[in-house]
């Protein structure tokens, strides 16, 4: 049997107008420094290609994601905005 580890998430949603205001409102400055895999529901309204680009140079670690016809957020269902998690303590690989 292999070592048990404890798994960390921070996540968070928002509505700031660019991909890259949006992640660093959820996360910070360097609250993704550590992790180990990204998901991100972001609304189909955000220009994708700016939304590719603020995830590769941001997340330091493998994401899955997708576009979404609304989010949940800390105050319920929204129909705009992106919504994160980062993990810490999992084996994520590409395959």
């Amino acid at each position: 049997m292999g070592t048990t580890q404890a798994v960390d998430a921070a996540f968070g949603w928002s509505d700031a107008p660019s991909p890259h205001e949006a992640i660093d409102a959820v996360f910070g400055a360097d609250g993704l420094t550590g992790a180990d895999l990204g998901i991100v529901f972001a609304s189909a309204d955000y220009d994708l290609d700016a939304m590719g680009s603020a995830i590769a140079e941001r997340f330091p670690c493998p994401v899955i994601g997708c576009t979404t016809a609304g989010e949940i957020s800390a105050d319920g269902y929204r129909n705009a905005g992106v919504s994160m998690a980062a993990l810490r303590g999992v084996d994520a690989r590409l395959c």
